[in-house]
C-alpha cells in the first residue's frame, strides 16, 4: 500500500524529499520501527545463547571431541553471524532511505556488511540443521560407528554448510546483491527504493547516494535459486530425514519387543556392545527437538516467501511473527542442549533441589552424582535372548555408542 501510495504521487509530479518522508512515516514509526526493536532485541537473546551454548560445549566433559558438539559448534556459530547479521536495530541501512526506514543511519558499505554477516549465517545455519539430522539418520538407521563418520561422513556435514554459505555470500557481495529491501535488512538483490520510481537503473538521484537499480546486472537468478535451494530444499531434506529416523527406531523396537526379553542372560565379548533401545530413542528425541526448532524458526519465513511467490502483499501479522520466531534459532538450540542435562541434575539431587538449583547445576557443569556419592551408571554389557534360547549378538558399529550422543544425552 505504502508503495502504491508513492506510485500514485510520482505520476503527478516528482516528489520531494519531505513528500517522501512525510508519505513513509507511517512505516517508519509504526509497523517498521516494531518489528525492527522486536527482531534486534530477540536476535541479541540468541546472540547470547548460542555464544553461552558453545562455553558450555567447551567446559563439557567431551568438549568437541564428538561429532554431535561439533555439529552443535557449527549451528551455534551460524547463529551467532545469522544474529549480528539482524542486531542492528536498522542502523546499518543507508541514509538514503531514512525517509520509511527508522533509525536508517549508515551507508552503502555497511548495508552490504550486514547483508553478508546475515546471508552466511543463514545458509550455514539452514544446511547444519539438515547435517544434524543426517548424522542421526547414519547413527540410527545405518549403525554407523563413531569412528567411521568421523573419518567419512562428518567432512561433508561441515563441508557442504560452510562452502555453500562463502560461496553464495562472497558471490552475491561480488555481484552487489546485497542491498536494502525497505524493512532495514539488507538482503535484497536489486535496490529498488520508492525515489528511484521514475528513474532508470544507474542513475543517482540528487540528494541521495546510491544509483537506482544496483545489482540489476548482478546475480539476481542466482539469489531466487539460492533462495529456492535454502527454503524449500532444506526443510524437504529435515523433514524427510526425521520421518526415516523415526521408522527405523519404531522398527527396532518392534525387533527388540519380539525377544520379550527385559532379563540379560549371557554375557558379551569385548568386542560385541548391547543395542541400546533407549540410545535410538534419545537420538530421535533429540532429532524432533532441533527439527522442531528449525520449523518454528523458518517455517514463517518460508509462508512469507510463498506469498512473494503469488506476488501477493505479506500480511502485517505474519510480519510480526517473523519478526518474533525467526531470530530465536540459538535460544532454542540452547533450550534444547541444556534440558536434558536439567532433568538429569534434578532426578540425580534430594527431594529438597529446586529447578533453578538443577539448572544452576546443569549450567556450570556440575555433576550431581559426585556430590552425593552415587556412582554414575555405566551401559549394561549384556544382550537379551533370542527366541529358542539363542544368545543376539551384535557388533559395535550396529550400537548407538555414549559417544555418539553426546554427553549431555547419556
Amino acid at each position: 500500500i505504502l508503495y502504491l501510495l508513492f506510485i500514485l504521487k510520482m505520476e503527478e509530479s516528482p516528489l520531494t524529499l519531505d513528500e517522501l518522508s512525510a508519505i513513509g512515516a507511517e512505516n517508519r514509526n509504526g509497523h517498521g520501527k516494531a518489528n525492527a526493536i522486536i527482531g534486534s532485541s530477540l536476535a541479541i537473546v540468541s546472540l547470547i545463547s548460542s555464544s553461552t551454548l558453545v562455553w558450555m560445549i567447551k567446559r563439557s566433559r567431551t568438549s568437541f571431541t564428538t561429532t554431535y558438539h561439533r555439529i552443535l559448534l557449527g549451528m551455534a556459530i551460524s547463529d551467532i553471524l545469522y544474529s549480528l547479521g539482524l542486531a542492528n536495530f536498522n542502523f546499518t541501512a543507508p541514509r538514503d532511505d531514512s525517509y520509511f526506514v527508522w533509525n536508517a543511519s549508515g551507508n552503502q558499505v555497511t548495508c552490504s556488511v550486514q547483508g553478508f554477516t546475515y546471508f552466511i549465517g543463514m545458509n550455514s545455519g539452514l544446511f547444519y540443521s539438515c547435517s544434524l539430522n543426517l548424522y542421526s539418520l547414519a547413527v540410527v538407521k545405518y549403525n554407523k560407528p563413531d569412528r567411521y563418520i568421523r573419518r567419512k561422513v562428518e567432512p561433508f556435514l561441515h563441508g557442504v554448510p560452510i562452502a555453500w554459505a562463502l560461496i553464495s555470500s562472497i558471490t552475491l557481495l561480488a555481484k552487489q546483491n546485497f542491498n536494502d529491501g525497505g524493512g532495514g535488512n539488507c538482503f535484497a538483490p536489486i535496490y529498488e527504493p520508492p525515489h528511484c520510481i521514475g528513474y532508470e537503473d544507474g542513475e543517482t538521484r540528487e540528494g541521495f547516494e546510491i544509483p537506482c537499480g544496483r545489482g540489476h546486472d548482478g546475480a539476481v537468478l542466482f539469489y531466487y535459486l539460492n533462495g529456492f535451494g535454502t527454503l524449500f530444499l532444506v526443510p524437504l531434506v529435515v523433514g524427510t530425514s526425521l520421518g526415516v529416523i523415526y521408522r527405523s527406531v519404531s522398527k527396532q523396537e518392534n525387533k527388540m519387543a519380539s525377544y520379550g526379553a527385559s532379563t540379560l542372560n549371557a554375557t558379551q565379548t569385548a568386542s560385541d556392545q548391547q543395542p541400546d533401545r533407549s540410545n535410538s530413542r534419545i537420538v530421535l528425541h533429540r532429532s524432533i527437538a532441533y527439527s522442531a526448532s528449525y520449523f518454528l524458526t523458518w517455517g514463517f519465513f518460508i509462508i512469507g516467501s510463498c506469498f512473494d511467490i503469488a506476488n501477493k502483499e505479506w500480511p502485517t501479522p505474519l510480519l510480526y511473527l517473523i519478526n518474533t520466531f525467526n531470530p530465536l534459532q540459538g535460544f532454542f538450540n540452547f533450550v534444547i542442549y541444556i534440558f536434558p542435562k536439567v532433568i538429569r541434575a534434578k532426578s540425580r539431587g534430594d527431594d529438597n533441589m529446586t529447578w533453578f538449583q538443577a539448572f544452576k547445576i546443569a549450567f556450570m557443569g556440575g555433576e550431581t552424582g559426585r556430590a552425593t556419592g552415587r556412582p554414575r551408571q555405566e551401559p549394561c554389557n549384556r544382550i537379551p535372548q533370542a527366541p529358542g534360547g539363542r544368545v543376539g549378538t551384535m557388533s559395535t558399529r550396529d550400537a548407538t555408542t555414549t559417544e555418539q550422543l553426546g554427553e549431555d544425552d547419556a
